[in-house]
């Protein structure tokens, strides 16, 4: 789904647009447990490649992915708008990015999955891989998820 006023792709932290999922992650992950602004940076904010779904001008969907070594890809900060959810553009910014992982050569692709989304990456073709763990900024159960390659269609 990609018009005028639907477009999912990669954004530079200059975009615009980059500001505003700084906010929203901000807004859906830390600011309910009272944590300060600064710890939605991270030291692989830099590296990163960022991605997002913007609707009439406006982002709705953003997720991060981050190449820690050769091949080796992991998948943060998934996140849509609470009003938007269910309406697929986590799903569409997250095909995105595992597109853009196996045009790069990707031999692992995970992620950090809280634990009531699960089933969302599952549908992509990620498994559960370890223990249930909480975050330990957060204390919200996690765990690591790894996409299966066999799974793995590749949307341009």
């Amino acid at each position: 789904m990609q018009d005028a006023k639907h477009w999912v792709g990669q954004i530079s932290r200059r975009h615009p647009t980059y500001q505003d999922a700084l906010a929203l992650r901000y807004d859906v992950f830390f600011r309910p447990h009272g944590l300060p602004e600064h710890v939605t940076i991270d030291k692989w904010e830099a590296a990163s490649k960022h991605f997002a779904a913007i609707v009439d001008g406006e982002l709705v969907s953003y997720g991060r992915l981050t190449e820690s070594e050769p091949g080796i890809f992991s998948i943060s900060q998934m996140v849509t708008r609470p009003d938007r959810q269910g309406e697929g553009h986590g799903t569409l910014v997250l095909k995105r990015i595992i597109a853009y992982a196996v045009k790069k050569g990707a031999k692992r692709i995970s992620l950090n999955a809280r634990v009531h989304c699960t089933a969302f990456y599952e549908k992509q073709g990620f498994v559960p891989d370890g223990e249930v763990l909480s975050s330990a900024l957060t204390g919200i159960p996690h765990i690591l998820m790894v996409l299966g390659f066999s799974d793995v269609k590749v949307d341009s």
